[in-house]
């Protein structure tokens, strides 16, 4: 009976685990779906009616019709991936240590989103905060003792961050994550497609910041660095740039595509 009991439990647990994921990768393909929008008008009018990056995102959801009500369904939703990744991590249902870690940063980043989409609802983030906006703190880290050897280091440990997500990204199996054996086989394919074009390029767009980050550490001179939003922008003005920005929009845009296969295929 007792045995019963813990099953039925665990069982109750795990579908409320997945709960949470559904509804926060649902609030991740929306956010990404705008993070496209946004990189392709920069590409194609050199700038954008928000910044390109997640902060932009939310003052453009703020700012649309029922904008406070919909940036707060939002939060919530980044609450529920927040708590999500949690889970996942304290239950160790991702064997590798490292997943695990990917799971607790995961957390931190989206507590983050919550944190701002809950900020600009109550009016106190509309203009930025300090995510937004690196130099300061990147001006703080350079004035002390070694600080271009700690920025540095910050840079090169970004920038394998990057790497490793864009070949994680090419390499994976969507076996492991995805229930492929319910998916058609263009759904394989397209899932197979959106989740690598999307984590190749979250992985170069991580490394690009981290390129500026690493030429403020070499330079001593913290305006070099850029936020996403100011390094897409310093993309514009590249002969080459539109056509890089409109990459790396259809690459966000695949990204959110990979989420919403998640939402639906998604394994335990």
């Amino acid at each position: 009976m007792n045995l019963g009991r813990k099953i039925g439990g665990n069982a109750s647990q795990d579908r409320s685990i997945q709960g949470l994921g559904k509804v926060g990768l649902s609030s991740r393909a929306v956010v990404y779906t705008i993070l496209a929008y946004l990189a392709a008008d920069v590409a194609l009018h050199g700038s954008s009616p928000s910044k390109a990056d997640s902060q932009g995102a939310l003052v453009l959801v703020e700012s649309q019709p029922a904008g406070s009500l919909l940036l707060t369904i939002l939060a919530i939703g980044f609450a529920a991936y927040t708590l999500w990744r949690l889970a996942l991590a304290w239950k160790g249902h991702q064997a590798s240590a490292w997943k695990r870690a990917g799971s607790v940063a995961a957390a931190l980043v989206y507590g983050g989103l919550c944190y701002q989409a809950l900020s600009i609802v109550l009016g106190s983030g509309s203009s930025g905060g300090p995510s937004s906006h690196p130099a300061p703190l990147v001006a703080a880290a350079l004035n002390l003792p070694a600080g271009k050897v700690l920025v540095g280091v910050a840079a090169l440990a970004i920038a394998a961050g990057g790497i490793a997500l864009a070949v994680w990204g090419w390499v994976h199996h969507d076996t492991d994550v995805l229930q492929t054996g319910k998916m058609t086989a263009a759904e394989r394919r397209m899932a197979r497609f959106s989740g690598t074009g999307g984590e190749v390029t979250r992985g170069l767009l991580v490394l690009l910041v981290a390129l500026y980050l690493a030429s403020a550490a070499a330079t001593g001179n913290a305006s070099r660095v850029k936020s996403l939003g100011g390094a897409l922008l310093g993309l514009s003005h590249d002969p080459f740039g539109p056509w890089l920005l409109a990459l790396i929009a259809f690459g966000l845009l695949l990204f959110a595509i990979s989420s919403c296969f998640e939402v639906v295929y998604r394994k335990a």
